[in-house]
């Protein structure tokens, strides 16, 4: 019988892969943004825009979408077995469920950016792992998705040790220095547990890479360390021992992942980490340990083939009894993963036929959390249970197709069948080409999206990144490297660590490493076994299942299409954020200037300072008049400015009318509006035009409706009316606004905190700020009928009294839910005695 060759895919299998791969890999090596523009307010601080964007996300996974489709309707389809078509058929419908939320919203959230954002990210990425697992077992395909899959944490590595020596210390002190004004750019007040939690992560110094979670890149680092060790146990184990070339790759992957894990300090990576070690010695037993060639395992193999859904059952056994434990321990993180599950278990079975849909959870959650809770999160932290609550039913069966694809690749690996591929990898200048130009282009998107913020540490650390990225990856091809079966067994190793670890974090379903991780799956994991002799065309045909190939591709291509009108969507409202964000720009840098001014440890002279300032104004700085008069008339001009850039900025984000195709489910550009037009009657008072100031307050007002039952990001849209309402209020007889006026804002601003209370009811913060609020209201007169009946002493009493109970709760994490001392007395008086009397 001639010898058995690694069966040869056509070129445009090469160029689809690389089209739905650099997507994935681009935006893993990218940062990111949830709101394009106006992350922070433009008008207060200058933030060129430097990450990756909603709209650009969106185009990335459409365009993966595609290559995975031709991946799936051109390939030989040599490895799609029957449990290959098990496992495509229960991800088929989560994709086009994902496809729905993201077209539609879903039953939560009409045309949420959030549902189309996340939700792509993961078809995206099922997409890849289906596309990858129905390729021939020994397809040269695998070994090279496999080496640039597993090769980037060269990059990450390089990335992580440079935010923790230089960007950390960096970021830390110039917030430090800047604080009032950070947090003003994103809208919390300093005493606020938005604020207090930022506060407390940003002066980490922990790496994320371009992940922005350090947990998400420690299980990352850990899983590529499994793989390396599972490799070199690989490679300890074969017949007649090893060249000592052969051990160079893997004690690359395992260095670099542990200093990965090191670099980001977590816990939970750690402990990953020491789990991978057991399961790397595993794996490697699974390659050299198998039967012989029979093409089946041997009896006390067979076990492995159940350890994906072991540690399934292990991780959620931890979750289950540390919830049980409910105070008795110390320990937090896990219990509240314990809280996390518990939640997700009744969204799920209220939303059981499709869930909440992958950016509906934290809505939910703040309804269905246990009152104990500090946190508010998007996501459960555990994959299946993350499923069940956005998917529901068919997000059950895709946690049957992610365990059917691991368990069968313990399956593939543990049989040794006639045609081995224990040889030496067969150089090819197709894969060569791949293992560089993948990398390349995903470091190149990377770059070009991050050019408008150009920082010499981070080029001279992804130029490193990418060279040793290539390098890794591009010896994983060359003779001497691991066999094809060892690396799918270090593929396999790494996913199990990620499963592990995939119970208590967010690995699996964060969008920047979601992708990466189902595509290490896919290329791993092989659901049909080599031909173990001559074959028919007949059963060739039977084996390839074109058929089914195309079916799945049309569903992924389905999903695509249906979800590209979100993507457009997303496209026009960052174009009008990019429009108002420019007419901010002259706003904000008139601000930082106006501050350097007043900064008495400034090393640049003043006049320097007021001639910028008098040219970002308009005005010639020659003719200036001379001392202060110089300085106010630049004040003046300012001010004069920066009417004219809100308004300009108001009508770029939702014109006048909204006759533009902008609707009410485009929310955050009403927000925007908002804040914009509230901004503008503060300075429209301040030049002394009141009228005007009153027309923009009622605009302000207009445009941040209070929202909707059951829409997107409710509770944060009723306590931004609230906060937009009192900053009104504020202005007074300056900004025009009769004493009914001022009544109406805090009438309005009260009702919108009392929504966000009953949105949020768990966070403090609402009933606080609403205490407050009641509080430095006038008495009202004597035969006046208060609204709903109940007296304004009477109603703070009652006010307070809830406020106390939700105080009384926020003792697992006082520091940033609880109230002070101080705050807590103040309260108390309140709850019994009523206001004080003047």
């Amino acid at each position: 019988m001639p010898a058995h060759r690694p069966t040869a895919e056509p070129i445009i299998v090469w160029l689809a892969l690389g089209l739905a791969l650099v997507p994935v890999l681009a935006r893993a090596v990218t940062n990111a943004t949830a709101q394009a523009y106006f992350d922070l307010d433009p008008a207060v601080i200058e933030s060129p825009l430097a990450a990756l964007t909603p709209a650009v996300s969106m185009a990335l996974d459409l365009v993966s979408l595609a290559g995975s489709a031709v991946v799936l309707g051109g390939a030989s389809g040599a490895g799609r077995g029957r449990l290959w078509l098990w496992a495509s058929g229960c991800a088929a419908p989560a994709c086009a469920l994902l496809a729905y939320h993201a077209a539609w919203g879903g039953a939560h959230g009409v045309g949420s950016y959030e549902q189309a954002r996340v939700g792509l990210a993961w078809a995206s990425g099922i997409a890849l792992c289906a596309a990858l697992s129905g390729l021939a077992p020994d397809a040269p395909q695998r070994r090279a998705c496999l080496a640039v899959l597993l090769g980037v944490i060269g990059l990450l590595a390089v990335r992580a040790a440079v935010q923790v020596a230089v960007e950390a210390p960096a970021t830390a002190a110039a917030f430090r220095a800047q604080r009032e004004v950070l947090l003003a750019a994103q809208g919390w007040a300093p005493d606020s547990p938005q604020a207090k939690s930022y506060q407390r992560r940003i002066l980490q110094t922990e790496a994320t890479a371009w992940f922005g979670l350090a947990n998400v890149l420690g299980s990352v680092g850990a899983g590529v360390a499994a793989a390396g060790l599972a490799a070199l146990a690989g490679t300890a184990w074969r017949p007649g021992g090893a060249a000592p070339s052969r051990w160079a790759l893997p004690a690359a992957w395992a260095a670099l992942g542990a200093l990965v894990v090191w670099l980001t300090g977590s816990r939970g990576a750690w402990v990953a980490l020491g789990s991978g070690a057991v399961l790397a010695v595993a794996a490697g037993w699974a390659v050299r340990r198998s039967g012989p060639s029979q093409g089946r395992a041997r009896p006390l193999a067979r076990w492995i083939v159940w350890l994906p859904v072991g540690l399934v059952l292990a991780g959620q056994g931890l979750i289950g009894a540390r919830g049980l434990l409910d105070d008795a321990l110390g320990e937090l993180s896990v219990w509240f993963r314990a809280m996390y599950a518990s939640a997700a278990a009744a969204i799920g079975a209220d939303a059981w036929l499709t869930g909440v849909g992958p950016g509906g959870f934290r809505d939910a959650y703040l309804l269905a959390k246990d009152p104990r809770s500090p946190e508010e999160v998007s996501s459960p932290h555990s994959l299946p249970w993350d499923f069940w609550a956005t998917l529901g039913v068919p997000g059950l069966a895709l946690v049957a197709a992610w365990l059917t694809w691991q368990c069968r690749g313990w399956a593939a690996v543990a049989r040794r069948g006639a045609h081995d591929d224990d040889d030496d990898p067969a150089p090819a200048r197709a894969a060569a080409r791949f293992v560089a130009l993948v990398p390349a282009a995903a470091v190149l998107a990377s770059a070009w999206t991050e050019r408008a913020d150009p920082q010499p540490e981070a080029a001279i650390a992804r130029l490193i990144g990418l060279g040793l990225w290539i390098a890794l990856a591009w010896h994983a091809q060359r003779p001497g490297a691991p066999s094809t079966r060892t690396l799918r067994a270090a593929g396999l190793a790494a996913v199990a660590v990620w499963a592990l670890h995939g119970q208590i974090e967010v690995v699996w379903t964060w969008p920047a490493s979601a992708g990466v991780l189902w595509a290490v799956l896919g290329a791993s994991s092989a659901t049909s076994r080599l031909p173990t002799g001559p074959a028919t065309a007949a059963g060739q045909r039977k084996r390839a299942r074109p058929l089914a190939g195309w079916a799945c591709a049309a569903v992924v291509i389905g999903a695509g299409a249906a979800a590209a009108p979100a993507a457009a969507r997303a496209w026009r409202a960052e174009a009008r954020a990019a429009q108002a964000a420019r007419a901010l720009w002259p706003i904000a840098r008139a601000g930082t200037l106006l501050r350097r001014l007043s900064d008495p440890l400034e090393p640049a002279p003043k006049g320097q300072i007021i001639a910028e300032l008098a040219l970002v104004v308009g005005l010639d700085p020659s003719g200036l008049p001379p001392g202060a008069a110089g300085l106010d008339a630049v004040r003046a001009a300012a001010l004069a400015a920066e009417v004219a850039g809100l308004s300009a900025a108001a009508e770029f984000l939702v014109p006048h009318g909204a006759q533009s195709g902008v609707t009410r489910a485009d929310w955050r550009l009403w927000r925007e509006r908002a804040r914009v037009l509230a901004r503008l009657a503060g300075a429209q008072a301040a030049l002394g035009q009141p009228e005007r100031a009153r027309l923009a307050a009622g605009l302000a007002i207009e445009a941040l409706p209070l929202p909707p039952e059951g829409a997107r990001d409710a509770a944060v849209r009723a306590s931004m009316r609230a906060t937009i309402a009192v900053t009104l209020e504020g202005l007074g007889e300056r900004g025009g606004l009769t004493a009914a006026d001022s009544a109406a804002l805090r009438a309005s601003a009260a009702e919108a905190l009392e929504r966000a209370a009953a949105l949020d009811p768990t966070n403090p913060l609402h009933l606080d700020t609403l205490l407050r609020l009641l509080q430095r209201a006038p008495a009202p007169a004597p035969d006046a009928q208060p609204a709903g009946g109940d007296a304004p002493a009477a109603r703070i009493a009652g006010v307070a009294r809830r406020l106390l109970a939700l105080d009384d709760l926020a003792g697992l994490d006082r520091a940033v839910r609880g109230l002070s001392q101080g705050r807590r007395r103040e309260v108390e008086r309140l709850a019994v005695l009523g206001p004080r009397p003047e």
